[in-house]
């Protein structure tokens, strides 16, 4: 009978000691998808189990800060910008482009398109409006 209690006893600590971690494993994180924050408490190991427990989908050109192998318990948030297509009607050269990109900036897509320079003066409308180069666009509603 002796013999057991030098088992028991190691092995309650060991399952003790389990449960303390498994229960200190939880944390909050901040999930901002294009701009729009929500919390939620998990005890994922990686950043890619936060945003498979969290329901969001994602795809391979969105941009996921930390990368999706981060530990997820070094990190307090985790950012999604979901990419979307860009399609550019060059009216002076007479051309369309189009790319998929996660920017926001109007400048900064023009550049990544062809580069395609804006000069001062310059005019970009999206669907028809006329946006500011310099202040990012809406997130995508699609």
């Amino acid at each position: 009978m002796k013999v057991w209690k030098y088992f028991l006893f190691p092995l309650g600590f060991c399952l003790a000691g389990l449960l303390l971690i498994l229960v200190g494993l939880q944390h909050p994180v901040v999930l901002t998808v294009d701009g729009i924050s929500s919390h939620l408490e998990t005890r994922a190991l990686l950043v890619s189990q936060v945003l498979q427990q969290s329901g969001l989908s994602f795809g391979p050109s969105d941009q996921v800060i930390p990368p999706l192998f981060s530990p997820a318990f070094l990190t307090a948030s985790v950012q999604v910008r979901r990419s979307r297509q860009v399609v550019f009607l060059d009216q002076h050269h007479k051309t369309i482009n189009t790319l998929v990109s996660t920017e926001r900036f109007p400048a900064n897509l023009l550049l990544q398109a062809g580069p395609i320079r804006l000069f001062p003066g310059d005019l970009i409308k999206m669907n028809g409006q006329i946006v500011d180069p310099r202040l990012p666009l809406p997130p995508s509603s699609a």
